[in-house]
């Protein structure tokens, strides 16, 4: 028996507006679409035909566009998904397959009881074994985390930002040996010598740990703190890890795709990768009602709290709000070429210093790990990528009451490699 989120996938592959689309009037097929704004974005987006779930709501509110903008089969299917999704209720969607996924739920489900309050998705070779959501995405309404409740993820955002740089390199927009000064004006020494792929590894050495810099609106303000500190060291001696660094880098992108950061990754990442309910900090993403509330620790326990400050000083490094799904079709998206080419995912995932392009790559139990996390006041997030073994797991955090980091990244592998040994 199909799901009922099947059922709503099918609806968005039927239904294409124009005006969502951008096309010409004259390429939709009932007519001029009627006057007024467009369909909000999630409903544009059914012009993409992906497989993405639609709220009652939403659905209502397609079924009351003009009858003659729409085909019959595609309200007739809309009809039934509607009445699929009434009589789903309200429980929180998840995945569990097998007794593998049965496992991690069930160990999840105990870091559940102690205070794990998140989302995890877990797949082996293409096949989802495990995607659901534990405690609470708002602790005042006691409403749950589900498995597409969306989360700041923090610093996983820089591998989108590294994928951008080596994207615009394939386009002949730049390259990775090219000094920073090419795009973003001139620079004292000995900043003047670090270049693009200092800044991707975090040896550009720009400023001192510690220092104080703006972060706003105002690229060139915060540039300009950028070359009035003191360096940190010459570019390509040391490593230090840095979000200044990749703020700098997202001016770099800005300055070799002429357009805004956000709007190229979204145009070259996260639609062709399918992230359909990801998007930005300052997008007012974070309003979204399927996003989780975040919560500090204290000695009170946790307490609610803001996103930290989004613009130039952080952007580029942090910012992306996003599912644990979103998360792993990029990974996915990564893996299979969609995104990058060859020589630029080798590139990406070269070892260049003690970290990769926007990753962390090492040997855990003689097994080749890709990993990236975000560590925020209120939570974390994680990716665990065993290339060789197609194991992907993604886990985000709302809650920083207690740190989950490496009890996860231990118990979750362990789980499924355990599993996969005693198979063989």
């Amino acid at each position: 028996m199909r799901s009922p989120e099947y059922g709503l996938s099918v609806c968005a592959a039927l239904l294409r507006p124009a005006c969502a689309s951008g096309l010409p009037p004259s390429w939709y097929p009932f007519g001029p679409y009627p006057p007024g704004p467009c369909p909000p974005p999630r409903v544009a987006s059914i012009i993409l035909g992906s497989p993405i779930l639609y709220r009652r709501e939403e659905l209502n509110m397609l079924l009351s566009y003009p009858l003659r903008h729409l085909s019959a089969v595609a309200l007739a299917v809309l009809s039934a998904c509607q009445r699929s999704a009434v009589s789903s209720g309200d429980a929180p969607r998840r995945t569990v397959n097998g007794a593998l996924g049965e496992r991690l739920d069930s160990a999840l489900r105990t870091y559940e009881r102690e205070g794990f309050s998140g989302s995890v998705l877990g797949a082996v070779r293409g096949r989802v074994l495990l995607h659901a959501g534990y405690g609470f995405a708002d602790l005042e309404t006691k409403r749950p985390n589900e498995a597409e409740t969306l989360y700041e993820m923090a610093s996983i955002t820089k591998t989108l930002t590294a994928a951008a740089i080596l994207h615009l390199e394939s386009e002949g927009r730049l390259a990775t040996t090219d000094r920073i000064s090419r795009f973003l004006g001139s620079f004292p020494s000995p900043k003047d010598q670090a270049t693009v792929h200092h800044l991707a590894i975090h040896t550009a050495g720009l400023v001192v740990a510690g220092t104080d810099l703006y972060v706003g609106p105002d690229r060139d303000r915060f540039l300009a703190d950028v070359r009035s500190v003191p360096a940190e060291s010459p570019p390509g001696t040391r490593y230090r890890y840095t979000n200044a660094g990749y703020a700098v880098l997202a001016a770099v992108v800005e300055s070799a795709a002429r357009e805004p950061f956000e709007q190229y990754i979204r145009r070259v990442f996260i639609r062709p990768a399918g992230m359909n309910t990801a998007g930005f900090l300052n997008e007012g993403v974070e309003t979204d009602p399927r996003c989780a509330r975040q919560y500090a620790a204290s000695a009170e326990g946790p307490t609610a709290t803001r996103p930290d400050e989004y613009g130039w000083g952080n952007r580029g490094a942090t910012g992306l709000v996003a599912s644990v799904g979103d998360v792993y079709r990029w990974i996915v998206a990564l893996d299979t070429g969609k995104v990058l080419t060859p020589s630029a995912r080798q590139q990406m995932f070269a070892s260049w210093s003690e970290e990769s392009y926007g990753w962390h790559t090492d040997t855990v139990g003689g097994r080749v790990r890709r990993h990236k996390g975000g560590g925020l006041q209120h939570g974390a997030t994680q990716i665990l990528w065993f290339p060789r073994d197609g194991v992907i797991i993604v886990w985000a955090s709302n809650n920083g009451q207690r740190k989950w980091r490496p009890e996860l990244n231990r118990m979750l592998p362990a789980i499924i490699f355990h599993q996969a040994e005693s198979a063989t």
